[in-house]
């Protein structure tokens, strides 16, 4: 009985430490222009700890909303950055509830004067006339995470849940590696893109307004992602461990640059195992009339997959003027789809 008794206490109190597990909280809210009173786009949202670490960035939408998730109960700032405009820093303080801002106004920034100089925070979107480049190292959460989980978070870019990407809406566009083709990215760039650590990346950049020699293709825009900027001499390089669930799985992806004197190695490689949770779907529908019947349907959809991919790019420098340079890219995939339905059929008192 003692046994028994210790076995519920432990239960219980097993119980009550989970149901104690803090909920991740959100922030919303909207930016608005303090004269115009209109939304402010593809502004710069920073999330910083009461100890000033930058913990989180968001870039709003073009209506000028913008949404924080996944946040711990605490004291923050929040950051508001744009070309054009002032920085405003709002302290906000999280306990178990979400929070809602709405109508946040940023005031345009005064005539600066000759001399002056302002710090700053970086802001996460640069606009110029054909293109929008979002700095992959302005934001935190690209130490962590791969170049496909970063594109999430770029303005008129999306990722669906099978990780199709869409420039604004459309699947028509090309992908460049430092504004040139890659035969990595032609087959399957989604697959490459997990293996490819952020880290490795400078910035992405959204072209709207694609180079004439792209016109006969009718593409919607070019997603060209520049890498950091090669070593003068010596050796740089970056690993990348991610795990998704419960749909996806384990990856792993690094970079590695070398240079020496006019001689340069460039060179990316990684893998994935994706796999998705047992899919099960079950439907009953029923007729009437002078021939009543029902149909049972059961089913169930089991995936899995893998990837891979090596890159390497050899370069000599002849001069300051000419450089030659040369690619050889490998990947592959294996995914295994397995479907099984079941279907039942009644006619009154008759299986069909």
């Amino acid at each position: 009985m003692k046994t028994l008794f210790t076995l519920l206490l432990s239960i219980a109190i097993a119980f009550g430490a989970k149901s104690q597990v803090p909920t991740p909280l959100s922030i919303n809210g909207s930016l608005t222009d303090s004269v115009t009173k209109k939304p402010i786009s593809f502004a710069t949202v920073l999330l910083k700890n009461d100890k000033k670490i930058q913990i989180k960035s968001v870039v709003t939408s073009k209506e000028g909303t913008f949404a924080l998730n996944g946040i711990a109960s605490g004291n923050y700032v929040l950051t508001f950055v744009n070309v054009g405009y002032q920085n405003k820093s709002v302290s906000i303080s999280l306990a178990n509830t979400s929070l809602v801002l709405d109508n946040i106004l940023m005031s345009a920034s005064p005539t600066q004067l000759k001399g002056v100089t302002i710090s700053a925070e970086r802001p996460l979107i640069k606009q110029e006339i054909d293109r929008i480049s979002y700095d992959l190292k302005a934001d935190p959460e690209s130490k962590v995470n791969n170049v496909l989980e970063m594109m999430r978070k770029v303005p008129m870019l999306s990722v669906d849940g099978d990780d199709n990407i869409q420039l604004q809406g459309n699947s028509n566009y090309k992908i460049l590696i430092n504004g040139r083709p890659s035969g990595m990215m032609e087959r399957n760039p989604k697959d490459i893109l997990k293996s490819m650590p952020a880290s490795s990346i400078e910035r992405i950049e959204v072209i709207t307004t694609p180079p004439a020699k792209y016109d006969g293709e009718g593409l919607a825009g070019i997603i060209n992602i520049i890498t950091f900027k090669k070593i003068d001499n010596g050796t740089n390089g970056s690993v990348n461990v991610n795990h998704r669930f419960p749909v996806g799985g384990p990856g792993i992806g690094g970079s590695f640059t070398m240079k020496a004197g006019k001689f340069g190695i460039a060179t990316n490689a990684g893998g994935n195992l994706n796999s998705s949770p047992l899919l099960n779907n079950s439907n009953v529908r029923y007729t009437t009339g002078t021939s009543p019947t029902n149909l049972s349907q059961r089913g169930t959809r089991d995936f899995s997959g893998k990837s891979g991919y090596v890159g390497i790019e050899l370069s000599f420098e002849i001069d300051s003027l000419n450089l030659i340079s040369g690619q050889l890219n490998y990947n592959a995939n294996d995914n295994e789809s397995l479907s099984n339905q079941y279907s039942l059929l009644n006619n009154s008192a008759t299986v069909l």
